[in-house]
């Protein structure tokens, strides 16, 4: 066994995975012209075993999502930002400048 295959081997022998599960909470929920446009609160949980064979459940972070979804017969066009949970306010801004891109973007189809 050469040096680098010991080294591998050390570090598989000593790897913790680090389990994680996010808890979502639906704030907004937007439809407009086939586009949908979600708002989300997520929690980040990280699983901790213990000694005594338990794990335990730590909040690592949270954080606000914008999840758009654009879906048409040919394609389907998905996108997801993430922002600080302090910035609620700037997420919803954001939001409504989309639904309105949108809006105005199937009224511009439609009057050409």
């Amino acid at each position: 066994m050469n040096l680098m295959q010991a080294i591998v081997n050390y570090h598989r022998s000593t790897f913790n995975p680090v389990k994680r599960s996010i808890s979502r909470v639906n704030l907004v929920d937007i439809t407009a012209n086939g586009v949908i446009i979600g708002v989300f609160r997520e929690k980040i949980f990280e699983h901790k075993s213990l000694e005594n064979g338990e794990c335990q459940r730590c909040k690592v972070g949270e954080r606000l999502s914008i999840s758009v979804i654009r879906t048409n017969r040919k394609y389907r066009f998905a996108n997801i930002q993430h922002f600080p949970k302090d910035q609620l306010e700037r997420v919803l801004v954001l939001v409504n400048q989309i639904a309105q891109m949108e809006i105005q973007r199937a009224t511009i189809a439609v009057a050409v």
